[in-house]
């Protein structure tokens, strides 16, 4: 092989092995920042959520009458989550005090409503579990619901209360919609805490 060949063959693979780095790099670049991206979106949601909470508990401040501290939640969850039915339920010397979306999803449809599957031993088993439920965990712990509308409904159930002393949950529905997804289930739990503390106080003054 002449000189001229060999130095050929050489340049040629050096050119290869300095493309595959320049690649490698391209590579771990595009990781990064797609990273940083993702990082950025993360804590611009996170910074939404806190503002979100934030304004939910000044609307709050200095509200002493139940009802109206539930009418403008379910307003200002509405906001977050529209075309959803907002009803919330708490522990009572009975059962559980229900107070209910007034205009519920299911008005505009020929469908039974939903809210009134929650029978007092379902919404017991809820607060038991004190966590987030979704709809195959409420049919789980014995919620009935025709199988004809399932494919038209999304639910899911936030508990007001943490640490095993549970008041009660938000339900948080939607009848032939989108599906409820992680992000609005999330502004609505950020604001679960601040609302249980504020029904509390509420209940105390109630006669």
């Amino acid at each position: 092989m002449r000189f001229s060949e060999k130095r050929e063959k050489r340049i040629r693979w050096l050119v290869r092995t300095l493309n595959r780095a320049r690649k490698r790099q391209a590579g771990k670049i595009d990781i990064l920042c797609n990273d940083f991206i993702g990082a950025q979106r993360n804590f611009i949601k996170k910074l939404d959520v806190i503002a979100y909470t934030a304004d939910f508990y000044e609307s709050m401040l200095g509200i002493k009458d139940l009802q109206t501290l539930l009418n403008k939640s379910r307003i200002h969850i509405s906001e977050m989550v529209s075309d959803a039915s907002v009803a919330f339920f708490f522990r009572n010397s009975t059962g559980f005090e229900k107070h209910i979306d007034p205009d519920p999803a299911e008005n505009k449809t020929d469908g039974p409503i939903f809210h009134e599957a929650i029978t007092d031993e379902v919404a017991a088993d809820i607060c038991t579990l004190n966590k987030i439920c979704t709809l195959e965990e409420l049919l789980a712990v014995g919620l009935v619901w025709n199988p004809k509308y399932l494919n038209k409904l999304t639910a899911v159930t936030i508990p007001l209360g943490k640490m095993g002393s549970c008041i009660g949950f938000i339900l948080l529905y939607r009848v032939d919609g989108d599906r409820l997804n992680c992000s609005e289930i999330n502004y609505v739990y950020s604001i679960s805490s601040g609302l249980s503390r504020a029904v509390k106080s509420c209940l105390m003054l109630q006669p």
